[in-house]
């Protein structure tokens, strides 16, 4: 920064994108735990309820992907 110069102010986010972040941070948080419940299961449970585990690690990774992705249009569309 040029000694004097005002630094520069980012808009803050709107509404929509705060709503969009816990959206996301919440799916991050469900996929991390999803992870953490199929790396448990691996090797103890019959193999019908480990498939019952990664599917809901799946649906998981989902949601964390769409929440992503809706956060990254926003942000590039609203350009907040």
């Amino acid at each position: 920064m040029v000694l004097g110069a005002h630094p520069v102010r980012l808009k803050p986010p709107c509404s929509e994108k705060t709503r969009l972040r816990v959206v996301f941070q919440s799916a991050f948080d469900r996929h991390g735990k999803a992870v953490d419940e199929t790396l448990r299961a691996r090797g103890k449970v019959p193999k019908q309820e480990y498939e019952r585990i990664r599917a809901v690690e799946d649906a998981a990774r989902a949601d964390r992907n769409a929440a992503q992705l809706a956060l990254e249009r926003h942000t590039q569309e609203h350009g907040c």
